[in-house]
């Protein structure tokens, strides 16, 4: 038990108040006792009448014995410096007339910190501030040809698409990460732009379709969500392409395991440098980073995260009146044979990177996505393996995740079959 000493810091400190000084301790969950009540020798006769309890007057010597001191500010006048009072042992904290307490030594800063926090907060030096959280970013990549403002691969004016003539066009939206926004391809090579190609040779009523891509390097599903929110939604596309599953389940490998398992949220590695960066300390940053690529989460779970903010993000969709397209997006090892373009390019270039110990666990992260698919609706998901074993003798990959173009072509035709099936 916590022995706590109670300093009324100044004069209309009345019973209720000390009441709730101690429902803030009670917040926490502490288990305390406080064992007197000080004040300074002018106010010791007053606060004993009003509070009905022997007050003492404060000596910092006489107070060393205690676990605590907890002082009560009772207003703006009254304003105390970091460790005021406090012996090297002690825990030290002060109640304001506003209702927060607040710490004031590094000791007992640590015991009003939350047991279960999550990266982004443990890497911020002062826990009482705004401090980085990864709810998105933007890259741009216009090597690949013209990118808009966002750095998205659209170069229409999404303002004007939002005002077209629903009666007379269709409008396709497709995301994912880097393989959604065929990295390795032209512009009229990624597959968005070949299966607007392929939906337009033989248009359904006259009606046109359109076909814009949203897909951006390392986007997770939570990025999806998010770019579809703040971007896309407003054209009320017709149908809606979720491209992805490599991502989520590879930065889930080591995301941290609060987010991902209690609210499924996954994130990009090089996103928790950030905080550190932002604070200077480029020294913890280092070592932080150290720690990248290791494999720490268990596949079921990573894989639960994957599937539920995928089911949200269709709700999200299907709500606003859009068909919602779900595929996992093919990787190397599901290819049954190989070229010899694909050994010597890919398999070398996957041995090279630093994300290694994720691509060799994601056939079997694949496999337990296939076993836990059906429990969130995602049965019918598109499956690339078959394409791929029909096309054996083609270099469809430029590495162990992103197509050349004839495997963009692939995942076109893959997608147009679908809209043969269910866009009739």
């Amino acid at each position: 038990m916590m022995r706590i000493a109670l300093a009324l810091c100044g004069d209309g400190i009345g019973e209720s108040e000390v009441k709730r000084a101690r429902r803030s301790l009670d917040q926490y969950g502490f288990d305390y006792e406080i064992e007197t009540v000080l004040t300074t020798a002018a106010l010791v006769e007053t606060y004993s009448e009003a509070l009905g309890c022997a007050v003492e007057v404060f000596k910092e010597a006489a107070v060393s014995h205690y676990d605590a001191l907890l002082y009560y500010i009772p207003d703006t006048r009254v304003r105390l410096g970091k460790g005021v009072g406090l012996g090297l042992e002690q825990f030290g904290f002060a109640f304001s007339w506003a209702g927060r307490l607040e710490a004031l030594n590094e000791k007992s800063r640590e015991l009003l910190k939350a047991e279960d926090e999550h990266h982004f907060s443990r890497a911020t030096a002062d826990r009482d501030q705004f401090y980085y959280f990864p709810y998105g970013y933007l890259y741009r990549d216009s090597a690949v040809g013209r990118v808009n403002e966002m750095g998205f691969r659209v170069p229409d004016d999404l303002v004007e698409v939002s005002k077209r003539d629903r009666t007379k066009e269709k409008v396709v939206c497709v995301f994912g990460g880097s393989a959604a926004f065929s990295m390795n391809c032209l512009q009229d090579e990624m597959f968005a732009a070949r299966l607007e190609i392929l939906l337009n040779e033989s248009p359904r009523d006259g009606l046109r379709y359109r076909v814009y891509n949203f897909g951006m390097h390392g986007h997770v599903m939570l990025n999806e969500m998010f770019s579809y929110l703040l971007y896309a939604e407003r054209l009320q596309p017709d149908f809606v392409i979720a491209h992805d599953g490599f991502n989520d389940l590879a930065y889930g490998c080591n995301s941290d395991k609060l987010l991902m398992e209690k609210h499924s949220i996954v994130f990009q590695e090089n996103l928790e440098l950030w905080p550190f960066l932002l604070e200077g300390r480029e020294e913890a940053a280092k070592e932080h980073s150290e720690r990248f690529f290791r494999v720490t989460n268990f596949p079921k779970g990573i894989v639960e995260s994957y599937l539920e903010r995928k089911a949200q993000f269709r709700s999200v969709v299907e709500r606003s009146g859009a068909r919602f397209i779900s595929a996992f997006q093919p990787f190397l090892s599901q290819k049954a044979t190989l070229t010899a373009w694909e050994r010597r390019v890919c398999v070398s270039w996957t041995k090279r990177n630093p994300m290694r110990p994720y691509f060799e666990r994601m056939g079997f992260l694949f496999e337990t996505y296939l076993r836990l698919r059906d429990e969130h609706g995602f049965s019918d998901d598109l499956d690339f393996r078959a394409s791929m074993s029909e096309r054996g003798d083609e270099s469809l990959f430029a590495d162990f995740v992103h197509l050349r173009p004839e495997g963009d072509q692939m995942v076109a035709e893959e997608y147009k079959r679908w809209f043969d099936q269910n866009d009739r």
